[in-house]
């Protein structure tokens, strides 16, 4: 009779140890209205390339993907303010900011936000890019570099020849475009069932 007792008082343990801890898998949900939301774990922010990223002054992009719609996250740490300055996309084109003065506290806000990503489906194949600066960020990093190279080039090239025009040429343009390029630093992949939201 005890030996029964403590082995339910440890699968009670054991069940209340798992529903306390943090989620690892993404969390899908049909709303009222018949939208997809899904809501990330915090796990994924914590990974290490990831959370060196989001201090680093760049925008991280989060590029969320359920069949042929989405949404994004945009988090930029303010290096001045030291604050998390986050702005959601969803499949809706809404926007919303927010800010959060702690990473512990962006990790808090990031797994109890549902992002809409879509109309209502059962299965959904998900997927997360983070991607580690944002567009206009790799634009301006193309130009910099553009003006840098050009400025060097176009000097050596009227060293040598005066009447030159002020051109990069088209493989140096080429080098320009593609030196500079957002790659994902990590991806996840999910298949996932949503729920009724209740």
């Amino acid at each position: 009779m005890e030996a029964r007792a403590v082995v339910i008082a440890r699968s009670l343990l054991a069940l209340f140890l798992l529903a306390a801890a943090p989620a690892s898998h993404p969390r899908a949900t049909i709303s009222a209205d018949g939208h997809l939301d899904i809501t990330l774990p915090a796990n994924i922010l914590r990974n290490d390339e990831v959370r060196k990223h989001l201090t680093s002054g760049l925008t991280t992009v989060f590029l969320l993907t359920a069949g042929d719609s989405g949404a994004r996250v945009e988090i930029r740490y303010d290096l001045w303010d030291e604050k998390f300055l986050v702005t959601t996309i969803d499949s809706e084109r809404r926007v919303q900011k927010t800010t959060a003065d702690s990473f512990d506290h962006l990790a808090e806000w990031w797994s109890r936000t549902p992002l809409r990503t879509g109309e209502a489906r059962d299965n959904i194949h998900a997927k997360l890019e983070v991607i580690p600066f944002s567009a206009s960020e790799e634009e301006d990093a193309q130009r910099w570099l553009a003006r840098s190279i050009g400025t060097s080039s176009n000097a050596a090239a009227a060293d040598e020849h005066p009447n030159a025009a002020g051109s990069t040429g088209g493989i140096l343009d080429l080098l320009i475009g593609t030196s500079v390029q957002r790659h994902p630093l990590q991806t996840w992949r999910w298949t996932l069932h949503a729920e009724r939201a209740k």
